[in-house]
């Protein structure tokens, strides 16, 4: 289980966009098996485009390969060089799919997807925020932002999801994401600190990963901490649990043990009883005997 502080966490909001090696979308259907795998599988020509691993692959040259790659599918048909060979140039959106892959760090597999998922136990100060996280081959963790509800949603993480700008270090495990035998695994993480009465907007989502940004869940969640619960000084403990709930009071120091808080026990050295009156509205007084 891990524990967040009530601090605003400032993160990104929405997944990007990236481009990929494998899928329907990926490189792999759109240019290479469309227009080069013909010649380059088996081994019949260097280097082989039916699997990712020419990106490490060194260019004749002694270039990075997909720099060589790019070079030359960007030269006209009538360059002796250009590729694919045949004289049919590759559209100009494809060309700029493939700069995209690079860009993004030539991934093989799809970013990793969240969700929120409606949250667990919930009291004056704390709440188990739910989610889950296919992590779709990339060893990632989870996290998750909340803030008070109609406050806003905070903005973004810097770009590698440091811990400047209040970004929270407090994730899931690495690699909690799925497999094949249990590819959504849930994830919660408990938030503490928590201003009591007070309803609270969380999101799920993921640390940066390689060529992936921080992704978000489409949806969040909302809860209510101590719902109908009222804490008159604001120092986190609701009036009920308050032993001096018209002072702040946060660390309830009591030197005489007789059940008032010493922010407001004005017998705190005699040896009168004293005792907060309270109604459903909240403290009235505290009377001493």
């Amino acid at each position: 289980m891990a524990f967040l502080t009530p601090a605003q966490l400032l993160c990104s909001t929405s997944a990007l966009a990236t481009t990929t090696y494998e899928g329907s979308a990926g490189v792999f259907q759109k240019i290479f098996f469309s227009s080069c795998v013909g010649c380059h599988s088996g081994g019949a020509q260097f280097p082989d485009f039916d699997n990712i691993d020419f990106v490490d692959e060194e260019s004749t040259g002694g270039g990075s390969m997909i720099d060589e790659i790019i070079r030359r599918i960007e030269l006209p048909s009538s360059d002796s060089e250009s590729m694919p060979k045949g004289g049919n140039n590759l559209s100009g959106a494809l060309i700029a799919m493939m700069n995209d892959w690079k860009s993004d760090g030539t991934p093989e597999t799809s970013p990793p997807e969240l969700t929120a998922e409606p949250v667990g136990a919930v009291d004056k100060t704390t709440a188990n925020m739910n989610g889950t996280i296919k992590e779709n081959g990339r060893d990632t963790q989870a996290l998750f932002k909340y803030w008070e509800t109609g406050s806003g949603e905070p903005g973004n993480c810097p770009p590698n999801n440091s811990l400047a700008a209040g970004c929270t270090a407090t994730t899931s495990p690495p690699g909690s994401g799925g497999d094949d035998s249990d590819p959504v695994p849930d994830i919660m993480v408990t938030a503490q600190g928590l201003n009591c009465a007070t309803s609270y907007t969380y999101r799920t989502m993921s640390l940066q990963n390689g060529a992936y940004g921080p992704q978000s869940s489409a949806t969040t969640q909302a809860f209510v901490t101590g719902a109908g619960i009222s804490d008159t000084d604001l120092d986190l403990i609701c009036d009920a649990a308050d032993n001096c709930p018209i002072d702040f009071n946060p660390l309830q120091e009591d030197a005489n043990n007789n059940g008032i808080g010493d922010a407001c026990d004005v017998n705190e050295n005699a040896d009168s009883l004293c005792f907060p009156i309270k109604s459903s509205a909240g403290p009235i007084a505290i009377i001493c005997l």
